[in-house]
């Protein structure tokens, strides 16, 4: 349910009223869980086209990607396990709420929640220790902007690093979808 919250609020700071639509895809993930993933791709793809993203380097085009992109995986999370609000998406919905005002706070609430809910590993702590470091050091190249292939150079290399990481979990389960449940 912190998926349905947290983008109501993402709409709010984005000013992309078509995310008012997720509450929608997760009463479809109530009736079908396989129906519930195809309203979400569907809902994926027409959100993300609304949105304005210029470049890779700049904090609001960061702070963007981050508001829309991380609400969208707790979505898809409540429509995977078909969650209701508990104890544990409640301790960072001040943060959550203080998003319109303050769009860090909103980060810290939605970093907050993958940290009490996920509880990760000695591994993927590590892991996340070098990737800030390496954007520390980094810190004065991310303001210089890069043509188109840099860019996508960067999205690869993430996309990389989270298939590595994902793999290397070893927790990946097999679902059969559309059967009958």
């Amino acid at each position: 349910m912190i998926g349905v919250i947290s983008l109501i609020i993402a709409a709010l700071m984005l000013k992309a009223y078509t995310l008012l639509l997720a509450p929608l895809v997760y009463l479809v993930s109530l009736k079908s869980r396989d129906l519930g993933v195809v309203a979400y791709i569907l809902f994926a793809l027409y959100t993300a086209g609304k949105l304005d993203v210029l470049d890779l380097y700049s904090y609001s085009s960061i702070l963007t990607l981050l508001t829309y992109s991380l609400p969208m995986l707790l979505l898809l999370d409540d429509c995977l396990t078909r969650k209701t609000l508990t104890k544990t998406e409640l301790v960072p919905l001040p943060f959550l709420l203080l998003g319109p005002a303050l769009p860090e706070a909103f980060l810290a609430g939605l970093f907050m929640y993958f940290a009490v809910s996920l509880r990760p590993g000695r591994g993927m702590l590590a892991a996340l220790l070098v990737m800030v470091i390496g954007l520390w050091f980094g810190r004065g190249y991310l303001d210089v902007l890069g043509g188109t292939s840099s860019q996508v150079l960067v999205i690869a290399a993430f996309v990389l690093f989270l298939s590595v990481l994902t793999l290397s979990q070893g927790n990946l389960k097999k679902v059969d979808m559309f059967k009958s449940e």
